[in-house]
């Protein structure tokens, strides 16, 4: 059982502190676009490009010569380097509006030379032999795509980063603020403009001509989730968000450094359960007299006033609960006096040293010092007997709890535990977007993890693309 104490209360006051000064600003520096929107090369055809430019500016009717030789239009251009590398339309079109105001702006030699932006730096003369063979909207496109397509990203498939340590997950500085691109996508546009307000003038165009850039997390049973700039923190289980309306619940229920912080609307998407308002272990009293003792999401009726005082509890911790909230429990088994350990205990075998956690006369081992060390920080372990260890009926070992992230030490697979099973985290891109911690990972052994079945992945269903065309 976890008990209250004032380093976690710090601690709990210090989450919220910060959480209350967190606002959705709208642009988030470690996701400029999703892959998917960089990537997505069937969003656009040419006729569809051609349309879209022609709406917006002169460009639509602009046409030069491509690096075939042969006369064709910019929508053209924009069409085959975006099938030839697999690269979005949509992204080029808003790189040459974010490099060159081509798109809405006037139209001038300069910036149809300089198209992307490719080869330019605040240092480089446009007039070098290196520099001035790229010179041309064909050369600028192509070169833009191919750059992204076949150094970038494939540098951060092969050694998860690129050349200048752009990579999913790994944390660096640019325009003095620490940043952790969470895709792929990002770290490449910061490897191409690394510096913030580049950055964010490509997602205002997008989110301008496109809608939101979003990426919808699958958050699993378990998940602890807090609204940016709200106090409350709610339990997804079984599909549901469950309001916990107590300090003292989320405290001996819950660890605070699992909740992840999202934006308001991800909670929408659940429907509200019950609330969790009583701490764990808690006695509490109906209308009718009857007293029960909770164990997460279930009351346990005494027999008796008679075997609740047997059983070593004070009528001091007796709380009277309205039948509103003793019905967000379920019932639970009868608590009798023969039953032993109701609160649970831990039992250490002084012989062997196996640790055991026994509740109501049964014992469950625990198979890894990770399980114990995550499930029961606040409880004494009492070595005692084998004999009498032998009195109690052993169960099933203990395992993880829900929304425990965990891994088998020397291998890369990383679980997040969801209805007692281990659901595969897929790639580090995934990991970052649902708001998941890499310290928070608990690295243990194969026999402990073989507690826990295998289940499906956790999926991102990247948010819909939307043209607006007028």
């Amino acid at each position: 059982m976890k008990q209250i104490k004032s380093s976690i209360i710090l601690a709990f006051c210090s989450l919220f502190m910060f959480v209350q000064t967190a606002q959705a600003t709208g642009f988030n520096p470690n996701l400029v676009i999703t892959d998917n929107q960089l990537e997505d090369s069937s969003t656009m055809d040419e006729s569809t490009i051609q349309s879209f430019l022609l709406a917006r500016g002169s460009l639509g009717i602009y046409a030069t010569t491509d690096i075939d030789g042969k006369v064709k239009t910019a929508a053209q251009i924009i069409d085959r380097v975006a099938k030839k590398y697999n690269i979005n339309p949509q992204f080029l079109i808003a790189l040459l509006q974010k490099e060159q105001g081509l798109v809405e702006g006037k139209i001038t030699d300069k910036r149809l030379n300089w198209a992307t932006g490719y080869a330019v730096c605040d240092n480089c003369e446009l007039g070098h032999p290196l520099v001035e063979k790229y010179k041309g909207f064909a050369k600028q496109v192509e070169a833009a795509a191919d750059r992204i397509r076949n150094t970038y990203l494939a540098q951060i498939d092969t050694a998860g980063k690129t050349l200048t340590g752009w990579g999913p997950g790994i944390t660096k500085t640019a325009s003095g603020i620490k940043i952790t691109p969470i895709n792929k996508a990002t770290a490449a546009l910061y490897t191409y403009t690394p510096h913030i307000n580049g950055n964010k003038l490509l997602w205002s165009v997008w989110e301008r001509w496109w809608g939101e850039v979003t990426q919808q997390a699958e958050y699993p049973d378990g998940s602890l989730l807090q609204a940016n700039g709200q106090n409350g923190v709610w339990l997804i289980q079984n599909g549901q968000k469950r309001p916990i309306t107590s300090m003292a619940a989320l405290i001996s229920r819950f660890d605070l450094e699992k909740i992840i912080a999202i934006d308001e609307s991800a909670l929408d998407n659940y429907e509200q359960g019950r609330a969790i308002k009583y701490a764990n272990f808690s006695i509490l009293q109906g209308a009718d007299g009857t007293l029960y003792l909770t164990r997460s999401d279930t009351r346990h009726p005494f027999e008796s006033e008679e075997v609740f005082k047997k059983l070593g509890f004070s009528p001091d911790e007796i709380i009277r609960a309205a039948d509103e909230d003793l019905l967000q429990y379920d019932l639970g088994e009868k608590i009798t006096a023969n039953a032993a350990y109701p609160r649970g205990a831990l039992l250490q075998n002084n012989k062997t040293g196996g640790v055991y956690f026994v509740e109501d006369g049964k014992k469950s081992p625990i198979w890894a010092k990770e399980i114990l060390t995550s499930r029961f920080k606040e409880m004494n372990i009492t070595p005692v007997s084998p004999e009498k260890l032998e009195k109690y009926e052993t169960v099933d070992p203990v395992g993880f709890y829900d929304g425990e992230l965990i891994g088998e030490t020397g291998k890369p697979t990383i679980y997040v535990v969801s209805n007692g099973r281990l659901r595969p985290i897929p790639s580090a891109e995934i990991f970052l977007t649902v708001g998941w911690k890499w310290e928070n990972v608990v690295w243990t052994n194969a026999k402990a993890l073989s507690i826990h079945q295998i289940d499906t992945p956790i999926t991102i269903e990247d948010s819909p693309v939307i043209v607006a065309m007028n």
